[in-house]
């Protein structure tokens, strides 16, 4: 057979009549797919960013924050709109308010403070710059609110919050700037409190940014306008080019370019070649007004980071920060689209050493709403009888479901991160014609996702439907009656406002018109009122500055649009999985659910997941997230805008693309493929099987998260998959040998089937199939074993568009359910005192086992501890000997003998 080779990687070519083998075209050789121009439009790109990959990779180094900084900057390339005059940014973001006085608006500026400010840039090490900044900065523009004159002004503070908040991974920023009613306790950083925040650095080769030219002539000269005397301290060399010096062209860029500039550890080079770094001309593979030294870089990645984090935890549209480099400082304006930056300003000169305080000025006066707080949503005290009446409906559920993060092992615990005390929100929502809502719902925690600026930011969370509290027992009027006693399922994220898009709450009205089942029922959702970005606005002012080769970077095309969905479907992480059978089942529904949309609707999903597929409370398969979907029917559109599915279970076809590695579409196949790998995924994280666990780590590591980015910074993968693929599909060396019965021939059969889309028999080898079957015909003999028949029919099973939910139904219907534990007893008072006297002699913690009727002692042997097993009659013998009276874990005639009761590892294989 030929190797893996997908259809798409073929050139491009009219388009030909299908000649695949088929029942009634048994015999004749397959031909190859081609796309020609008028597919183009239905390319679909692939990206590999932090929102869309952390959350199931396996990869512990992501977790080191410099790495993830620079992920961070590579993955926003083409988001920032640098250049604005700072005047005009704080016009155009910090506007006065009609009722600001004026005697406000022209507060003098003492000459102590911008003393204090100039010290700054002399300032080394970098925390010495802070004491510089609260001097000047400090209790600026009001101390007091009976300051204000009757100005509506906040009083803010700043300090050097170093101690790192513990609810974001210890992650602090190196100055927040709060208001007075928010100020942590105990110097600690408190993220989702900050109204601002400001990033210091000591040199001025920190500076994440590059201001553009100040002529658009083509060829002229790019960075910032400052000399080389400038930043005479800073060590600068190029980027580890060591072939650029010998004559040789960057590996990452066309010879005709010039190499990316970067932060050496060496010595200090000449000015020559500082001036070289510092005014390096953008060729075609530079994004636009973004630093390549390896310290901006880095810069650049933590204060995105720290951005993201701020807005998701606080129900953002828009934050505003500073960030301090040498003696030089920039203002930075953010949202879900991109961030504008201010040009450089020089705070140590007279036509920039009052622009920081002007910045503060304006911002003091601002409304809750113009600093970026969601007006829609409002924190309620506990003590409301809303939030009261929540939490007595939140704690029926695990404590991380709250959050829709059931899995089988907390990921707060995983990342060390501290859960905040209940804390609960108000969330007034009005979409279209329909009447007000009112929901209280769970304070975001943080995510290893919410770190990426520049995306979705979805968040997920229960949610209590306030219309029960007044009308306890009754439906509410306003909607049907939730099934979870006034809990729903809430979604928040931003989507693209773009033609060539529907929203998800149509797509969920489209569904239930159609009756596609095992989807979730909405219960209300639209776009959120006055929750639109705007940092597209200014683009094309300000990208007009560069030359016109390198203005298609900017990513920042279409607006994004908040949109929030409340659903009447509470379900659990696929990763909760009860048996095996339940798994396979699950997984069946939401492919069953994906198939009628795509034949009673015409959509595709696009984004088949673990975090995608859900488990009901009777134990049926549910597909969420149609946010990614297109309808293929609309308007003649089939493609949709950035990127389509998570990374780990993309197919083979979409993480490899074509040969010119944009012509490839996505399908309804590779929907189905994603499915495959997300089984395999589950599969080798949580059920029983011979691999070992280092062996398991590296597997998981190579198959799910490993890419290659070529010299273009195109990223593809999947190269594992090629291999784990005809692997699975050869029953003879399966990926690993499961424990439970029946998955490895489920594994087998799904494989083979996948495989028929990337390895075809040669043409050769049809002919001598078609010599050997028509010899065989004579005699009335058929070969079902050769090679082309198993391909044919492969084949012909995968024409049914219902082949994989059926597959997966009637594989799971021979898996046999394990072994049912004994029926759960109740521990009475005299239990509880033997307990307790049996821990007091043996100086040993028991713990009772309800399910096994057995009570469980740690012991330590040979330094290792070890769970030693003690039957009743073993206690009870041990109680009698001490003089203590023996007891029943239950009524006698509850009682089962001891040979019926099973021990735990024996009825779980997960």
């Amino acid at each position: 057979m030929a190797d893996i080779v997908d259809s798409n990687t073929a050139p491009r070519t009219p388009v030909t009549a299908d000649t695949t083998p088929s029942p009634a075209n048994p015999t004749t050789p397959p031909q190859t797919h081609t796309w020609n121009d008028a597919n183009a439009q239905n390319q679909t790109p692939v990206v590999r960013k932090v929102a869309g990959t952390d959350r199931f990779s396996v990869d512990d180094e992501r977790r080191i924050m410099k790495q993830q900084y620079i992920r961070v900057a590579e993955e926003t390339q083409g988001h920032y709109l640098v250049g604005m005059d700072p005047e005009e940014f704080m016009q155009t973001f910090l506007p006065w308010n009609a009722d600001t006085p004026a005697a406000y608006r022209t507060k003098s500026i003492p000459e102590e403070r911008l003393r204090d400010l100039h010290r700054m840039a002399s300032k080394k090490p970098e925390k010495a710059m802070y004491g510089a900044f609260t001097a000047a900065l400090q209790g600026w523009p009001i101390e007091k609110k009976e300051e204000a004159n009757g100005a509506n002004v906040i009083v803010t503070k700043f300090g050097e919050y170093r101690k790192p908040d513990g609810e974001c991974r210890n992650l602090a920023v190196d100055m927040g700037h709060y208001t007075e009613d928010n100020l942590p306790a105990k110097n600690a950083t408190v993220h989702r409190l900050m109204e601002t925040n400001v990033e210091f650095k000591p040199s001025a080769s920190d500076d994440p940014f590059v201001d553009p030219p100040e002529t658009t002539t083509a060829g002229a000269p790019i960075g910032n306008s400052d000399t080389v005397s400038e930043v005479e301290e800073d060590n600068v060399n190029y980027d580890s080019f060591a072939d650029a010096a010998a004559g040789a062209p960057p590996l990452s860029q066309p010879s005709s370019g010039y190499s990316s500039p970067s932060i050496s550890t060496g010595a200090a080079v000449s000015s020559s070649a500082e001036s070289a770094v510092l005014d390096v001309p953008i060729t075609a593979n530079d994004w636009p007004g973004e630093s390549k030294l390896v310290h901006g870089k880095e810069t650049r990645g933590q204060i995105a980071s720290y951005a993201g984090i701020t807005m998701f935890l606080s129900y953002r549209k828009h934050f505003m920060s500073v960030v301090v480099f040498g003696r030089f400082a920039r203002l930075i304006f953010w949202d879900r689209r991109g961030a504008v930056v201010s040009r450089r300003i020089k705070y140590q000169e007279t036509d920039g050493e009052k622009t920081l305080f002007k910045f503060y000025l304006r911002f003091s006066q601002l409304t809750a709403e113009q600093r970026g707080y969601d007006p829609t949503v409002v924190e309620v005290p506990p003590t409301d009888p809303d939030a009261e009446a929540a939490l007595v409906q939140f704690k029926k559920y695990d404590r991380d479901m709250w959050h829709c993060n059931a899995q089988m092992r907390s990921c707060t615990e995983a990342m060390g991160v501290t859960l905040p005390e209940d804390r609960f929100l108000r969330m007034t929502v009005k979409f279209g014609n329909s009447a007000e809502r009112s929901f209280i719902v769970p304070a975001p925690v943080f995510e290893d996702t919410c770190i990426s600026p520049f995306s979705r930011s979805t968040r997920r969370s229960l949610a209590y439907d306030c219309a029960f509290t007044s009308n306890p027992g009754k439906d509410c009027q306003q909607s049907k009656k939730s099934k979870h006693d006034s809990l729903l399922f809430m979604k928040d994220y931003w989507r693209e406002e773009s033609l060539r898009t529907r929203p998800e709450a149509e797509i969920y009205d489209i569904l239930a018109e159609k009756k596609v089942p095992h989807v979730a029922t909405m219960v209300v959702g639209g776009d959120v009122e006055g929750m639109r970005t705007k940092t597209h606005e200014p683009r094309l002012q300000l990208r007009s500055a560069y030359p016109p080769t390198i203005r298609k970077y900017f990513r920042l095309e279409n607006p994004l649009q908040c949109h929030r969905l409340f659903l009447d479907t509470i379900a659990r992480d696929l990763s909760a999985f009860g048996n095996c059978k339940v798994l396979v089942n699950c997984i069946a529904d939401a492919m069953e659910a994906a198939q009628c949309a795509f034949d009673l609707a015409r959509i595709l999903h696009r984004d088949i997941s673990s975090g995608n597929i859900m488990i009901t409370p009777t134990h049926e398969g549910l597909l969420i997230d149609w946010d990614l979907c297109i309808v293929l029917d609309f308007e003649g559109h089939t493609h949709r805008p950035g990127r389509t599915g998570t990374w780990q279970f993309m197919s083979i076809n979409l993480l490899q693309g074509g040969k010119d590695k944009q012509s490839v579409v996505h399908t309804l196949d590779d929907d189905r493929e994603s499915a495959f790998w997300v089984l395999v995924y589950v599969a080798l994280r949580y059920l029983k099987h011979d691999m070992p666990s280092n062996d398991l780590y590296d597997r998981l590591l190579l198959l799910f998260d490993h890419h290659t980015v070529d010299a273009f910074g195109r990223q593809t993968g999947g190269h594992q998959k090629t291999l784990v693929l005809p692997y699975c599909a050869d029953d003879s060396c399966g990926l690993a040998q499961f424990d439970v019965p029946g998955f490895n021939d489920l594994l087998t059969d799904l494989a083979g089937i996948l495989l028929v889309r990337y390895r075809q028999p040669s043409a050769k080898d049809f002919e001598a199939y078609e010599v050997k079957r028509a010899k065989l015909a004579q005699w009335g003999i058929v070969d079902d074993r050769d090679s082309v028949a198993i391909y044919q029919a492969k084949l012909e099973r995968r024409a049914n568009p219902r082949w994989l939910y059926e597959t997966l139904r009637h594989h799971a219907s021979l898996i046999p359910l394990p072994a049912q534990r004994s029926p759960p007893v109740t521990e009475d008072a005299s239990s509880r005192k033997a307990k307790r006297r049996l821990e007091e002699v043996t100086s040993h913690p028991i713990t009772y086992d309800f399910h096994e009727n057995e009570l469980l002692s740690s012991k330590v042997e040979n330094g290792t501890k070890r769970l030693k097993t003690i039957s009743l009659k073993h206690m009870n013998e041990r109680l009698e000997g001490m003089g203590a009276r023996s007891f029943n874990s239950r009524p006698a005639e509850d009682k089962e003998p001891e040979s019926k009761r099973l021990k735990l590892d024996e009825s779980d294989e997960s």
